[in-house]
């Protein structure tokens, strides 16, 4: 510290020295600050006084604390078997008298509800392939009694061409009891054309909630992949890409040749990605004139091994 010292007095008699004007500002500077330290040590002094004087008179008290007056405070008595230690440094903390807050909490009653589930469609049934597939809510469920409905459970399509209310109307059955309508909407629309073009439309519980019920719907059409390769007709094949992750490989290593694909669009990623029932790839980019919103036929043509280091498989489309 006295280092300290002698180095500034030595800085400063240098200053003085060599710019005599200095003087008339360090000198003031130099003061203000001894005045300051020392005035901030006294009053330090003073409070840390102060605050001892206090604490001596202070007295002391067994009152429990006061609650706010919004809360209503409850009193428990010891319990009759409470023990109590000889040991003074030691309290038995179940004897002590201790305030609890009377709180007003609802309690929503508990109702069972069938564990969810989500069923799967199958990709093909006989010679008919899935190419759309939604999931729709049972319209008027709360009409009828699905107490044996449950998650898996395979639907029955009647339509009701004399319902006075929608000549279109189809009625949803399970284990031959009625449990609702389709909505009046597209998919409705979807189920008429498909049966009357002669093709599949099948239907299970996916999910069983305690107010909705919902069911995946697929619409399959008959699989023409033979019929058109033995007919000559025309196609042109595609080798999917960016499908070398783990996930859509997985997907691929369960399908096979002939299944139906469908094309969507993935607006992420600017590209059309094939679609069996699960993604299996994405289209290049020169594929695209022959895709889109039009009902395309595609089918898996070739599933290959690509011959790299992880064994990977590839897959080629071809659209007719």
């Amino acid at each position: 510290m006295w280092i300290a010292l002698l180095i500034g007095a030595l800085l400063v008699v240098g200053l003085a020295v060599a710019y005599p004007i200095t003087l008339v500002v360090i000198i003031p500077l130099i003061a203000g600050f001894v005045y300051l330290g020392v005035w901030k040590a006294r009053k330090d002094k003073a409070r840390k006084a102060q605050k001892q004087e206090q604490y001596e008179e202070s007295p002391t008290t067994n009152e429990e604390p006061t609650l706010p007056a919004h809360h209503s405070v409850t009193e428990t008595s010891s319990p009759p078997n409470a023990k109590v230690s000889n040991n003074p440094a030691i309290i038995d903390i179940s004897a002590l008298r201790t305030p609890s807050i009377a709180t007003q909490v609802t309690i929503p009653n508990k109702v069972e509800a069938k564990p969810k589930a989500i069923a799967r469609l199958p990709a093909s049934i006989g010679e008919f392939d899935l190419i759309y597939n939604y999931q729709i809510e049972v319209a008027e469920a709360q009409n009828y009694d699905a107490s044996h409905v449950s998650a898996g459970d395979i639907i029955e399509f009647r339509p009701e061409p004399d319902n006075g209310r929608d000549g279109a109307a189809v009625a949803l059955f399970v284990d031959e009891k009625k449990i609702g309508y389709m909505h009046k909407d597209n998919r409705q629309s979807m189920y008429n054309d498909f049966i009357r073009q002669g093709d599949l439309v099948y239907g299970v519980i996916s999910i069983v909630e305690l107010e909705s019920i919902k069911l995946l719907i697929g619409y399959y059409e008959k699989n023409m992949y033979s019929s058109y390769l033995e007919s000559g007709r025309s196609f042109k094949t595609y080798k999917l890409t960016a499908n070398k992750n783990a996930d859509m490989q997985e997907n691929i290593s369960y399908c096979s040749v002939g299944e139906r694909i469908a094309a969507t669009y993935d607006y992420e990623k600017d590209k059309y990605i094939a679609v069996s029932v699960v993604e299996i790839g994405y289209f290049p980019k020169s594929a695209e004139d022959y895709l889109g919103p039009k009902n395309i036929r595609a089918y898996i043509h070739e599933i290959g091994d690509n011959e790299d280091a992880n064994d990977t498989l590839y897959v080629k489309v071809a659209i007719f």
